[in-house]
């Protein structure tokens, strides 16, 4: 697996893609039900691949694995906050009706598992596309946020990630002659 923690967490409750809510009162409405029915006692049980911060005004995107640089976590953090100004200001072009629950749900599946390596499913277009190619097209639409945020550079970093992806390197120390004491190694020398 590229992603170890996603289906391990998938034990727990209240995690994975969220629901559409219709609006924020829904959202609110929602979460209130719960709370006030003690099925968790504040909204960061909430572990959504992404949710709301309402304490911070925020949004927490919490799908990616822990990263082993700086450089790569901020790549990833210039990809979400150019997503979130692309979503807020244009809309991302997306059509709501393929925003299907089960392409979503499969194509998290094909990520966690097949890390870049994946062929996920574009419901639009009727067929699958590489993980690069998405890629691709999603950097090209957040250019001019990245200019806009002061994070072009940053930004373009999740190249370096998509063409030296950690989990395959991690794999293969783990399975290596020094196994773990070797993935550690390996690890602590990149800081």
């Amino acid at each position: 697996m590229a992603s170890a923690r996603t289906p391990l967490f998938q034990a727990f409750p209240r995690v994975g893609i969220p629901r559409a809510f219709l609006d924020y009162e829904d959202y609110v409405s929602t979460i209130d039900l719960l709370l006030r029915c003690e099925a968790f006692p504040e909204p960061t049980f909430l572990w959504w691949d992404v949710r709301l911060q309402p304490r911070f005004g925020t949004i927490e995107v919490r799908i990616m694995d822990a990263q082993t640089t700086v450089a790569d976590s901020a790549a990833l953090a210039a990809l979400v906050q150019c997503l979130v100004r692309l979503e807020a200001t244009e809309g991302s072009g997306s059509d709501p009706a393929f925003d299907l629950p089960e392409v979503l749900s499969e194509n998290r599946f094909l990520a966690a598992r097949d890390g870049v390596e994946a062929s996920l499913i574009d419901a639009r277009m009727g067929r699958r596309s590489p993980v690069t190619d998405v890629l691709a097209s999603v950097l090209e639409m957040c250019a001019a946020h990245a200019e806009d945020l002061d994070c072009a550079e940053e930004l373009q970093g999740a190249w370096n990630l998509a063409a030296t992806p950690r989990s395959g390197r991690q794999q293969d120390l783990a399975r290596g002659p020094n196994k773990l004491p070797g993935l550690v190694e390996a690890l602590a020398a990149l800081f």
